[in-house]
């Protein structure tokens, strides 16, 4: 037996608690986090399955300013598939982050060095 909505508001309720069950259309791409020192307005990111990282801070100038984004150097760009994530210190004058590849338990340090956003080798 069919069940017909009554109104529009009806079906478009059901649809969206539908929808809202079924869980989301897009999956994570990214995984964002700031360093833990307070004097820095960065904000890395890494994407959950390559590891290859990014770094972007804002710079006060002329009008409301901007959106300054670093290139990638050594070490930062992508790596071997897996699930990647960015983890901070809780050491206050650390400007870095850790990138961890939670399936291997392998880590790097990535931080921002002569203009270019760098990442030692991983270990474990």
């Amino acid at each position: 037996m069919k069940i017909i909505p009554k109104n529009i508001k009806t079906a478009a309720a059901a649809l969206v608690l539908t929808g809202l069950t079924a869980g989301p259309v897009f999956a994570q791409q990214y995984d964002f986090l700031s360093p833990p020192n307070p004097d820095t307005n960065r904000l890395y990111r890494v994407n959950i399955k390559t590891g290859e990282m990014g770094v972007c801070w804002y710079v006060r100038d002329k009008g409301i300013g901007f959106t300054d984004c670093r290139p990638v150097g050594e070490g930062a760009g992508p790596q071997k598939p897996g699930h990647y994530k960015l983890y901070a210190t809780k050491f206050d004058s650390e400007k870095g982050v850790f990138r961890v590849n939670t399936n291997t338990g392998e880590m790097s340090q990535c931080w921002v060095r002569r203009g270019n956003l760098v990442c030692t080798e991983f270990a474990r």
